[in-house]
């Protein structure tokens, strides 16, 4: 029994722990938790989905009139710096989701 049904049952909430306690058994028959192969091509899906989410945020920063000091003190770093990561960064290769299911 999971621990949120045990203790909704402690308090003498029944209801709540009858439900935490098919909430529980329904999640043992999801599928099973990603491999690490698995999980490591879902986080460089996304971790190239952010990067060109910020790449394409400063373009758009920039052309609404933004300045380098405004973009680096939001990213946390120099004007100089904010300019430099995003003249020598590229927008990433998209990469399938590796969750995407086919139609």
């Amino acid at each position: 029994m999971s621990e949120a049904a045990v203790a909704a049952a402690e308090r003498g909430d029944e209801e709540t722990a009858a439900r935490r306690r098919e909430l529980a058994e329904r999640a043992q028959l999801r599928s099973p938790a990603p491999s690490h192969l698995d999980a490591l091509a879902i986080s460089i899906h996304l971790e190239n989905e952010l990067h060109n989410a910020r790449f394409d945020v400063v373009r758009r920063a920039l052309a609404d009139g933004a300045s380098w000091s405004e973009i680096g003190r939001v990213l946390g770093m120099s004007k100089q710096s904010a300019h430099a990561w995003y003249r020598r960064r590229h927008r990433k290769p998209a990469v399938p989701n590796p969750t995407a299911t086919s139609r």
